[in-house]
């Protein structure tokens, strides 16, 4: 196969250089970087605090591939993004979307299924169990927090995302831990989402469950959506002796025992879902999704042994413009968007596995995760002070950087779908075109472009390379 790099496409469109920081970046430097980068990175909420996942149409006609929907992970990276912001009014911002989603999980629609779970777990195993469950999407222009809807029905997804949900609850406990959350903000119908986390989380078993998790597909017991509920469940442990949360303290304990237990169970055996037999579909070891164990979550049960198993797993996924998700990932995979390619529910077994029928081997989507990447790096600096990790740290921010799309209003890029993408933006991925004929492999931006959680992802790797700096 030949291959043309992505970088020499790009190059006719734009004679302006790529951003790069140097090896020991100053504060300085990283600053006028944030300044130069201020509209790429801009993060535009609602009136409610509330944003969508890729802000890609301009019109307010509905997004066809429903990235204008709300998602709580997505949202709760924007959050994250805007809580480390200099600007108060940023901050402010990131409050007041944090409080909104907790005013969704607090929702009667939503409360209803934790209850119905709690008292009958068995439901998230019916034909429809994955709506059964407690939900992590919402039309954004719903008042009511109301699913995504597709010719006047709610749409069929899975919403079996601990992931999610672990996240949901750290935050919302940090946030209570450092003051963030007044005592007027802690009311009691949000409190009720937070007593009856640990109790769901206690019915599922989350620590054997198989869910959805990061990517939203096939269900599988994911080593990163049970670390991120774990470390959810660990800061709850901290926001008890600060307000009283409705939950025993001997299940709340034995919860992050049996989470740590199958995390290092499963880290020991490769990865993100590896206790599965290696012709089944569920089976993996590399996958990006293991870059939660680093961040967002903050795990008190791992060491330098295990952070390192974590990255090994994922270094085999650096590709040449960005990181793959996984190998055999066939979502925005070759030529995927001339194929009707769909953002349809694919957790099933059989849609998975007919989406895989069209993949083109060694063309999965390389995603915008070089700035988690680096992210990540740079807590293990702060952690164990490795000369090596700050050199990746650097290494990947500045391949980040040039992820941005080039182009201008008048010679845009164009989308793998053969459709502009706007100019100074961060795709969700890069996708490759493939000649079928020639075998000259080509990468474009992804049709998700701008997406937010790249955006966020973006802001925090800055952020952490200050606190990385020796100028800092």
């Amino acid at each position: 196969m030949k291959f043309i790099p992505i970088l020499l496409l790009l190059s006719s469109c734009s004679t302006l250089p790529y951003p790069k920081v140097s090896h020991d970046p100053s504060r300085s430097e990283l600053n006028q970087l944030q300044s130069s980068l201020k509209e790429t990175l801009e993060l535009t909420t609602d009136s409610r605090g509330l944003v969508q996942a890729a802000d890609r149409m301009d019109t307010k006609e509905q997004d066809p591939t429903h990235y204008d929907a709300v998602w709580v992970r997505d949202s709760l990276w924007v959050y994250l993004g805007l809580s480390v912001s200099e600007d108060p009014k940023e901050r402010a911002i990131a409050k007041k979307m944090l409080l909104a989603l907790s005013d969704y999980f607090s929702s009667s629609d939503q409360i209803k299924r934790m209850e119905a779970v709690i008292r009958n777990p068995k439901i998230i195993d019916f034909k429809n169990g994955k709506m059964n469950t407690i939900h992590i999407r919402f039309d954004r222009n719903s008042a009511t927090f109301q699913d995504v809807q597709e010719n006047g029905k709610q749409q069929i997804w899975n919403h079996k995302q601990n992931d999610a949900l672990g996240l949901f609850l750290d935050l919302f406990c940090r946030a209570v831990l450092d003051q963030s959350f007044t005592s007027a903000d802690l009311t009691p119908l949000r409190l009720k989402a937070i007593h009856l986390l640990p109790k769901y989380f206690n019915a599922v078993q989350f620590y054997k469950m198989e869910d959805a998790g990061s990517w939203e597909e096939i269900e599988r017991t994911n080593t990163s959506s049970i670390a991120l509920v774990v470390s959810g469940l660990e800061r709850l442990q901290e926001v008890r002796k600060v307000i009283p949360i409705k939950v025993d303290d001997t299940i709340l304990k034995r919860l992050i025992e049996k989470g740590y237990s199958r995390i290092h169970q499963q880290i020991e055996l490769g990865g993100e879902s590896p206790d599965y037999p290696k012709n089944d579909p569920r089976y993996r070891t590399s996958d990006a999704a293991l870059l939660n164990l680093i961040y967002p979550a903050k795990l008190a049960g791992l060491n330098l042994a295990d952070y390192s198993k974590v990255v090994n797993a994922i270094d085999p996924l650096i590709g040449e413009i960005g990181i793959k998700r996984y190998i055999g990932d066939s979502y925005q995979s070759g030529n995927f968007w001339k194929n009707e390619g769909s953002t349809d529910d694919t957790s099933s077994s059989e849609n998975f596995s007919n989406r895989g029928k069209k993949f083109i081997e060694g063309s999965e989507a390389q995603w915008f995760f070089d700035s988690w990447y680096s992210l990540a790096m740079g807590i293990l600096v702060q952690k164990f002070n490795d000369k090596n990790l700050k050199i990746k740290q650097v290494q990947f921010l500045n391949r980040a950087l040039k992820q941005i799309t080039k182009g201008s209003k008048s010679n845009p890029v164009l989308g793998a779908d053969g459709i502009p993408v706007r100019s100074g933006a961060l795709p969700e991925s890069y996708n490759t075109l493939v000649n079928l004929k020639t075998g000259v492999r080509t990468f474009a931006p992804s049709p998700i472009t701008p997406l937010n959680w790249a955006k966020a992802s973006m802001r925090l790797a800055i952020d952490e390379m200050k606190n990385t700096s020796s100028s800092h």
